[in-house]
């Protein structure tokens, strides 16, 4: 990042110089600046009350992220809590729709836009107008908490406002997003200053929160590594809800609504198509599988950067005809497509992201009575009980995934079993109520902390 400067300084456009420069200051530890207003601050309307801030939110981001909000929140307001909800500074005309209302409702949840009138593009700029916008919001809602998600921009903001109201804050972690970076750049960029300058805020946006949430225990150990005590975390898991808690749909009348071969043993995911998720895989894996009576079939739901190059490859490897890839579906119409398949698939390659991150689609497939067969990563460990509800299979063995994927379509009675055994799991486990109890609980603990 300073060599970026250094050279910018030797051409006559200061403009893109300032944009690092500001960006260098946040990484290096610059943070929003607000007026004490702790003293002039009335009660919280109600004891049981939460102002959340998230980076996007439906209706107009259908991420995985966006989804897990929409349920944490819902699930909040179902246990009584009165939800507040705000999107980051300039969001949804950050990603080009104009024609935005200034709140949006989603179910029993509305999300409030922060909308400046003369918005701040470079980032010292915008996190401080978050925060200011952010300080609006709470002064006039009055919560009892605040609750935000990675990454560490959305922390500041919110940080600075719990120091100016005196109102505690949860700092959800849902990813390792400086390893995400790395993930899509060369090995040599673990040692540039932003990787490390990003790592770094992380770890001190989670140090100063007054309570820190992850996905699971991998996540939790990191966050340990980093400075955050174990008794200020709490693991909140990806759940299920809605459509997923009712009775799964037979295969036969999922694969007869989305058009599928009724006949066919499908194997597959609905999934962001990235490079990490290792989908390449599956198909090098389906090149290798015999046919023995049942035809495989590889159904692949989703969009992303790795579908053009997926579809290539099948092409290439002469299975084009046994691969569907409808591309993305809408929301409603998910818990369809995990139905429709035999075996649900999360090839994950082996990298510092993947061993910490647990994804949410495959609780949603355990959910439906669909077993997982999934990278032997620590992550999935936590999530797949190899024998049980799924097998944990090498990253990157297209041949052992052959393999494990013939000996699961002659077993017709193992599939069946694991998949009840896997519904069975996240019942118990991994509900989005049992998830608001536990929020309950952090709340509470943080508003009554003296």
């Amino acid at each position: 990042m300073s060599e970026a400067i250094r050279v910018l300084e030797q051409i006559p456009s200061t403009r893109q110089k300032r944009h690092y420069e500001s960006e260098v200051a946040v990484y290096r530890g610059t943070e929003p600046v607000l007026d004490n207003c702790e003293l002039e601050m009335e009660p919280p309307i109600h004891q049981d009350s939460v102002l959340f801030l998230a980076t996007n939110s439906l209706p107009h981001t259908g991420s995985g992220y966006a989804q897990r909000t929409q349920s944490v929140l819902s699930s909040l307001a179902d246990a009584g809590w009165f939800v507040s909800a705000a999107t980051r500074v300039q969001y949804p005309l950050n990603i080009g729709k104009l024609n935005t209302a200034l709140k949006d409702r989603v179910g029993e949840i509305w999300y409030e836009r922060l909308l400046p009138r003369k918005p701040r593009h470079d980032l010292s700029g915008r996190v401080q107008q978050q925060a200011e916008e952010l300080l609006k919001k709470t002064i006039r809602d009055r919560p009892a908490v605040l609750h935000t998600t990675t990454d560490f921009t959305n922390a500041l903001a919110v940080k600075a406002v719990s120091e100016a109201t005196g109102i505690p804050w949860v700092y959800e972690v849902r990813g390792q997003l400086a390893d995400t970076w790395l993930s899509t750049r060369p090995a040599s960029a673990a040692g540039s200053e932003r990787y490390r300058f990003f790592a770094e805020r992380e770890a001190y946006a989670a140090r100063s929160a007054s309570f820190v949430l992850t996905l699971g225990e991998q996540m939790k150990r990191n966050l340990v590594d980093a400075g955050v005590e174990a008794e200020r975390i709490e693991i909140l898991p990806n759940g299920i809800g809605e459509e997923f808690l009712k009775e799964p749909i037979g295969k036969n009348e999922a694969r007869a609504q989305l058009g599928l071969d009724p006949e066919a043993f499908y194997i597959g995911t609905v999934s962001s198509l990235v490079p990490y998720e290792g989908l390449e895989t599956v198909v090098r894996a389906l090149a290798g599988i015999k046919d023995h009576g049942k035809q495989v079939k590889l159904l692949i739901v989703g969009d992303g950067t790795e579908k053009e190059n997926l579809i290539r490859l099948a092409v290439d490897l002469g299975v084009q005809s046994r691969c569907e890839f409808p591309g993305r579906v809408p929301r409603e119409k998910a818990h369809l497509y995990h139905s429709a398949l035999n075996l649900f698939v999360v090839p994950r390659v082996d990298n510092t992201v993947t061993r910490a991150v647990t994804p949410l689609k495959p609780v949603e497939a355990l959910a439906s009575r669909v077993p997982v067969l999934a990278s032997d990563l620590p992550a999935l460990r936590e999530l797949i009980i190899d024998g049980e509800t799924g097998h944990l299979v090498k990253p990157g063995d297209a041949e052992e995934w052959s393999r494990y994927i013939e000996m699961l379509r002659d077993n017709s009675e193992k599939v069946s079993y694991m998949g009840k055994s896997g519904r069975r799991f996240v019942l118990k486990n991994r509900t989005w109520s049992q998830n608001a109890n536990k929020l309950d609980r952090v709340y509470r603990s943080v508003i009554n902390k003296p």
